[in-house]
């Protein structure tokens, strides 16, 4: 399994859009893995999860195929983690590729609302379909198994985070969250996972309710080890931060580290 880590920012992005604090300064000043644009990661080339409004930019400054991608799948519909508006443009005249598949999109009830509201699904049919799904839905597909779960984010609908099983490999997506509830450590229980991804808006800090930090991170890394879900082989990854709360790359390295973590940034690829 490879995962491509293609924003790793939370909603305002790292220099956020029109701040000027001590974060956004030191990061435009330092560039390179300090600059974080919109949450978005690829599996394989071909399972997307969320679709930032900085997609375009991804795929241009990446080389991305996402003509290639058969799946999206949507945490929930935050504009940071979707932005169905570029969805439109996935046929002729704005876009020609050869005859393939229809995009397969699964996301919440609140995500496919959003599609039917801001597209004509009628007319993008041979190129698009849309899926509802709800936590603890299992979505068995050709490539792989998708276990939607429930997460602790946008109590408004039913945000989601994901467990990919593809290849043989297992990862978990848990970007966007507050500390997990019962039912998905229940659903996680002795299954061992090969990557874990989690939420770190709150960078060396603590939440829990809604987002995560490094100390909330460390306690959900502590329970996977301790209920089988993780071992020693197992990456724990940080992804998603805040300006905020966000720290230089290598200081997040460092303190990452120190708990047993890598710290994500944007284009990182990481092969399992």
């Amino acid at each position: 399994m490879i995962i491509h880590y293609l924003g790793t920012s939370a909603h305002e992005g790292i220099p956020a859009l029109f701040c000027h604090c001590e974060n956004c300064r030191q990061a435009a000043k330092n560039g390179g893995k300090d600059i974080r644009t919109r949450s978005g990661v690829l599996i394989d080339g071909d399972w997307l999860v969320d679709f930032p409004p900085d997609t375009f930019a991804h795929a241009l400054a990446q080389r991305l195929d996402l003509a290639a991608v058969r799946r999206l799948f949507v945490t929930h519909s935050h504009s940071d983690h979707f932005y169905p508006s570029d969805l439109g443009i996935r046929r002729p005249p704005f876009a020609h590729f050869e005859e393939r598949p229809p995009l397969q999109l699964y996301g919440n009830k609140a995500v496919t609302d959003l599609c039917e509201r801001e597209l004509d699904l009628e007319l993008l049919s041979p190129f698009l379909r849309v899926h509802t799904i709800r936590p603890l839905e299992r979505v068995e597909m050709e490539e792989g198994v998708c276990l939607a779960l429930p997460a602790l984010h946008k109590f408004d609908e039913e945000t989601l985070v994901f467990l990919f099983e593809r290849g043989g490999k297992r990862f978990f997506f848990g970007n966007d969250s507050g500390f997990f509830t019962e039912p998905v450590w229940r659903a996680l229980q002795g299954l061992r996972l090969d990557v874990v991804s989690l939420d770190c808006t709150y960078g060396l800090g603590k939440d829990g309710g809604n987002h995560m930090g490094l100390i909330d991170c460390a306690d959900v890394r502590r329970r996977m080890l301790e209920q089988g879900s993780a071992d020693g082989e197992t990456k724990f990854i940080l992804t998603h931060f805040s300006h905020n709360a966000v720290r230089p790359y290598q200081e997040l390295l460092r303190a990452g580290s120190a708990e047993g973590f890598g710290v994500s940034y944007d284009g990182m690829v990481l092969e399992v």
